[in-house]
């Protein structure tokens, strides 16, 4: 299958996985967790060592290791392309200082004789209704200085909460979608992103 996915807030790679194991190929894997991104590169290993038949060799490391799992294990095995899969799954934050460069990375690592889709799941917690849900200090039954601070934490969970920068990240993932102009593109999207306010008390859609 000729068409390649980019994997935007790819977390540990769970919609990237399911596209890999539906034929498409990856071009590229962001997110800012280190951890994360470290285990999309080991899965960037896996399928390479697969279309190679030599999945032994990366069952044998696994079992070997006596600490964490990383792409360091295999960083001797001379059967698996290493500056691929660094270069594919990248340790970043996409933000408003980083998304100029992050399209340019992308169009680079994009084959231009592919079709391409663009995938991701921006974080929810921002704006979602289970979010919100938990963000009121209940203030029944209190009096007294235990009512004070409680109307004190409560208006500091509204503060983060209008202030949260992952309110945004949605529209960063449609100015990629903008410059980028994939066949199609699959965004997991979350009840309250339409209610969702920020500090300037607009809706943020």
């Amino acid at each position: 299958m000729n068409i390649q996915f980019i994997d935007l807030f790819c977390g540990a790679g769970g919609l990237g996985e399911g596209f890999m194991q539906a034929g498409f190929n990856s071009a590229i894997h962001i997110d800012s967790d280190k951890w994360a991104i470290d285990t999309v590169r080991l899965r960037e290993i896996y399928y390479q060592l697969k279309s190679q038949k030599k999945l032994d060799t990366y069952y044998e490391s696994i079992k070997e290791s006596n600490g964490l799992l990383s792409p360091e294990l295999f960083q001797d095995n001379d059967s698996i392309d290493m500056d691929a899969v660094m270069s594919k799954a990248s340790h970043l934050r996409i933000n408003e200082s980083s998304i100029k460069s992050l399209i340019m990375t992308i169009k680079t690592s994009h084959n231009n004789n592919c079709s391409s889709v663009i995938i991701g799941g921006p974080p929810c917690q921002a704006y979602s209704l289970a979010k919100r849900s938990r963000m009121r200090k209940p203030l029944i039954g209190l009096m007294g200085d235990d009512l004070v601070q409680a109307k004190d934490e409560h208006k500091t969970r509204i503060e983060k909460y209008l202030t949260d920068k992952r309110h945004a990240l949605f529209e960063h993932y449609l100015k990629i979608i903008y410059d980028i102009k994939p066949a199609a593109f699959v965004y997991e999207n979350v009840p309250g992103i339409l209610t969702a306010e920020k500090k300037s008390g607009k809706k943020s859609t």
